[in-house]
């Protein structure tokens, strides 16, 4: 899949409104993640990922005589393994234009993962994002109510270079709700191009991945818990390397039961 020929701009502030009194707004995140992994696959290794991230944001919010809510943010991820030293860390920008309104938002730039209404489950957030890749970096839209709420999200994680392929991944997920009973799915997208350098070849490869499910939220609804659901759901993927013309298709059911 290629996308040839298509630009799109975005305006990012719009001077011609009148916005009332600007203030300051800031918000500090620090994760630490330590995973232990004594198994072997296909696809992994046996390893300890052990690290901390530490993620200061600061920047301006302003309201439109709309009622529009602007923001501008800048900060950045800093990531150290444990055990390493001060040139193994890893430093990420976090540059954001983001708009709300109404139940509408938008997020443009380099926008942090938790400003997505729902967390990705672990079978779309896997470990290179999950630990390392901590930005969607693209946009994301979303408009939630009472009723429940949807987004798209475009993560460009690779521009092209002859060090570096091509990668993209477009995720749509939504839930309706009402009362204790909710539906929903996510469905995912996600591509990479041929890799510039001759040497290893990896050619184009994408998968999709749809998952519907439904579930009962019981938090309102029994004492002393602050949440409480379960959920059922169906996962269907589709994976092609065009290089070698291999399709697998697969699927299970994920159950999951949820407390606190």
């Amino acid at each position: 899949m290629r996308l040839s020929g298509l630009k799109i701009t975005i305006p990012l502030l719009f001077v011609a409104v009148t916005t009332h009194a600007q203030k300051f707004a800031y918000d500090i995140d620090f994760t630490s993640y330590f995973d232990n992994r004594e198994y072997k696959g296909p696809f992994q290794i046996p390893q300890t990922i052990f690290a901390y991230r530490f993620a200061p944001t600061a920047g301006v919010v302003f309201i439109d005589t709309l009622q529009g809510t602007h923001s501008v943010m800048l900060g950045t991820h800093y990531i150290q393994p444990i055990g390493a030293n001060l040139y193994e860390s890893k430093i990420l920008p976090t540059a954001y234009y983001g708009y709300q309104k109404k139940g509408f938002a938008v997020h443009l730039g380099a926008v942090p993962y938790k400003k997505r209404v729902a967390t990705l489950p672990h079978f779309l957030m896997y470990d290179s994002c999950a630990y390392a890749h901590p930005n969607i970096q693209g946009g994301i839209f979303q408009y939630s109510s009472k009723l429940g709420f949807a987004e798209f999200m475009c993560d460009w994680r690779g521009a092209q270079s002859p060090e570096r392929r091509e990668m993209f991944r477009l995720i749509l997920n939504g839930q309706f709700k009402h009362k204790w009973f909710f539906t929903g799915g996510f469905a995912q997208l996600n591509h990479k191009a041929n890799f510039a350098k001759p040497t290893p070849r990896e050619g184009v490869a994408d998968d999709v991945y749809l998952n519907a499910y439904v579930g009962s939220s019981f938090g309102e609804i029994v004492e002393k818990i602050d949440s409480l659901s379960i959920k059922c759901g169906y996962i269907f993927g589709f994976q092609r390397d065009r290089s070698v013309d291999q399709t697998t298709c697969p699927k299970g059911v994920l159950s999951e039961l949820y407390f606190k």
